[in-house]
């Protein structure tokens, strides 16, 4: 069973009580998902073993913009529409929207593990149970 925290500070509260919380695992992973739509999305998901049969569970994508993905069909279409210039114009921005993504992914997860090591948590296992 999961218990799903809106609120960071919430599921901190929970770990905090713990009597010995350096010991326990808290579990944090970053995933990437694409949407119907065609967008790429970026979440840190959080978990830690409340009790034998519950897992709390935190999910963010804070300070993580979605992107919208470039499609070979877009790129075939501009490439018969417009000049070699304006198709690397736009793989060259495509690709920097793509690094912003992921740098801004890897820094919302480094920023989240530095908050639990902040709170005395010192068992992060970069490994969840879901998605």
């Amino acid at each position: 069973m999961f218990i799903k925290f809106e609120e960071f500070k919430e599921f901190l509260a929970l770990i905090e009580a713990e009597e010995d919380k350096a010991s326990v695992p808290v579990f944090i992973e970053k995933n990437i998902e694409m949407t119907e739509t065609g967008m790429q999305t970026g979440h840190i998901l959080i978990q830690y073993q409340y009790d034998t049969e519950m897992l709390a569970v935190f999910k963010t994508s804070e300070g993580i913009d979605p992107i919208m993905l470039q499609s070979t069909g877009f790129l075939q279409a501009l490439e018969y529409y417009s000049d070699k210039e304006t198709v690397e114009k736009a793989q060259r921005n495509y690709l920097a929207m793509l690094q912003k993504f992921n740098t801004s992914l890897d820094t919302e997860y480094e920023k989240a593990i530095q908050v639990l090591k902040s709170r005395g948590i010192e068992t992060i296992i970069p490994y969840t149970w879901s998605k």
